[in-house]
């Protein structure tokens, strides 16, 4: 049986950014952006991810809505650390968001519990994981874990 070959996913990068190894969310696509002729590769993306730059590609072209140079740039879904139920933290789980909101206002686990890049109706598997502490909110074990989006579904 042989494996199926994955085309790298490729998109636009400011070129003043575009090096191996950087991070970004994706916003989406703007409404200038709709009507320019690089729409293509720069929609291939999904709204709200996070990824990461793997290769840059030495093609550069004009952008009509930043008014910069963008590099051609080859990405992946780059992994994030968010926070899980001590419970769920076993090895290389296969986890979705277990909370929605928060009521302390400016809780300094916020952006672990809430982290950029995490989508709701996705799945992912624990790569690794950190310190463990208490959610002062509702009193429960967490463990902070480093996530990478996965295939697999629950």
């Amino acid at each position: 049986m042989t494996e199926k070959i994955k085309a790298p996913v490729v998109t636009l990068v400011d070129s003043e950014l575009a090096e191996e190894g950087y991070e970004f969310i994706h916003d989406g696509i703007g409404e200038e952006c709709k009507k320019c002729n690089l729409l293509k590769i720069c929609s291939q993306l999904e709204k709200g991810v996070r990824y990461r730059v793997k290769t840059v590609r030495p093609k550069k072209h004009d952008c009509k809505l930043s008014g910069e140079k963008v590099s051609v740039v080859e990405v992946e879904k780059a992994p994030f650390f968010a926070a899980i139920r001590k419970d769920f933290a076993r090895g290389s789980a296969v986890v979705k968001q277990w909370r929605d909101e928060c009521n302390i206002v400016g809780c300094r686990y916020d952006h672990i519990c809430f982290p950029q890049g995490f989508v709701n109706d996705k799945t992912y598997k624990i790569i690794d994981t950190e310190e463990e502490y208490t959610c002062p909110d509702v009193n429960i074990p967490l463990v902070k874990v480093l996530l990478k989006e996965t295939e697999n579904t629950l």
